[in-house]
């Protein structure tokens, strides 16, 4: 499967992209292209669109019409694009996981009918026609797709939330729906050693 990959970035938080790329050079199933979008942002306002937009024009100049938006501070398991190839228009994941690094606790949110920006692929010739938005592009990508053709898998990726940098989605602010992890054995259970490593001694520097 030829695809590629975009990571918007605003430069603000390293150690998790270097992490990021850890994870791409892991992946069983390679992209074609990774277009890291990091330029400098114009101000404090949300341009995640600008960012996917960008790299979806890179990816067409290239020739490649399947992508997947990878977010810098996530959790991607090594075979995360091979358990995501597809032969749809869309795909993603019903069921997302959050981790909460600075408190140490997790939550699992089933959403049936879309999926989150950082477990989603798509044909870029099928969204051709969408309306990008400012904000909130999950939800117009998965509006969007009711009239595409979608599968949905669980790939076993993880939203880490942190606080650093500008932070889009919810997560960050624990709440009630959060399961405590004090020991972060539930996190050493879903995630690789290295990551895992890493996790721990960045919780350290939240705290």
């Amino acid at each position: 499967m030829k695809f590629s990959v975009i990571i918007p970035d605003r430069g603000d938080r390293k150690e998790l992209t270097e992490h990021c790329f850890f994870q791409m050079d892991r992946q069983t199933l390679k992209p074609e292209k990774i277009y890291h979008i990091n330029y400098n942002p114009l101000n404090d306002e949300m341009d995640l669109t600008q960012r996917v937009m960008s790299g979806i024009d890179k990816s067409e100049r290239d020739g490649i019409d399947k992508c997947f938006i990878v977010e810098n501070d996530d959790y991607y398991p090594d075979d995360y694009f091979e358990k995501m190839q597809f032969d749809c228009d869309m795909i993603g994941s019903e069921k997302t996981i959050y981790y909460n690094l600075k408190y140490k606790r997790y939550k699992i949110i089933n959403h049936f009918g879309r999926s989150s920006l950082f477990c989603t692929g798509f044909r870029i010739s099928k969204i051709k026609n969408m309306v990008f938005p400012l904000k909130m592009l999950d939800m117009r990508l998965w509006l969007f797709a009711q009239s595409l053709k979608v599968k949905f898998v669980n790939p076993g990726a993880i939203g880490i939330k942190h606080g650093i940098g500008l932070c889009g989605g919810n997560g960050h602010q624990v709440n009630a729906n959060y399961i405590k992890d004090s020991g972060m054995w539930w996190l050493k259970e879903h995630v690789r050693e290295e990551s895992f490593e890493f996790y721990k001694s960045y919780h350290k520097k939240l705290n």
